[in-house]
């Protein structure tokens, strides 16, 4: 075998092994994607465990029951319902970002989805109180208070 054979040889073999690499490096990346998806989503449920544990005290609870009538509050208990109302709104802008940036799938973001619309019904004013949020969650959850007054309005 001439040394231009085994350079030609050589090129070959070289070529499978680039290639070989190229697969090893695809997988690996695609699975610390997927370990990041997956770190995530446990970071966003262990948020919305923590809000509520945090909501499940005797006196907040009692004051999600009172607040059914907001004008029966006193002006302490508004402060505290508008505090725990944005918090649980900041849980929510936090998977709102994730899921626009890819990091956070549909299904798990549709949890948080969900849940902002149920404070919205609840408290439609914590659009204007909440903020700063961010724009687009700003617009979306604009969006979102626009839908439940139409159809409270369709519902009269």
């Amino acid at each position: 075998m001439t040394i231009s054979e085994l350079g030609s040889l050589g090129e070959f073999v070289s070529s499978f092994a680039v290639l070989a690499s190229l697969i090893y490096l695809a997988i690996q990346v695609r699975q610390g994607a997927k370990e990041t998806r997956l770190t995530n989503v446990q970071q966003m449920l262990e948020a919305s465990r923590e809000m509520m544990l945090m909501t499940a005290t005797p006196e907040t609870c009692s004051l999600l029951l009172k607040a059914k009538d907001y004008k029966s509050l006193t002006e302490a208990e508004r402060l505290q319902y508008r505090m725990l109302r944005n918090a649980q709104m900041r849980n929510i802008e936090t998977a709102f970002l994730m899921f626009n940036e890819g990091v956070l799938d549909q299904q798990i973001f549709d949890i948080f989805s969900e849940r902002a619309r149920f404070v919205l019904a609840e408290y439609p004013e914590i659009v204007d109180t909440g903020g700063p949020y961010t724009r687009d969650f700003s617009v979306w959850i604009r969006s979102i208070r626009g839908v439940l007054a139409e159809k409270a309005g369709g519902d009269a």
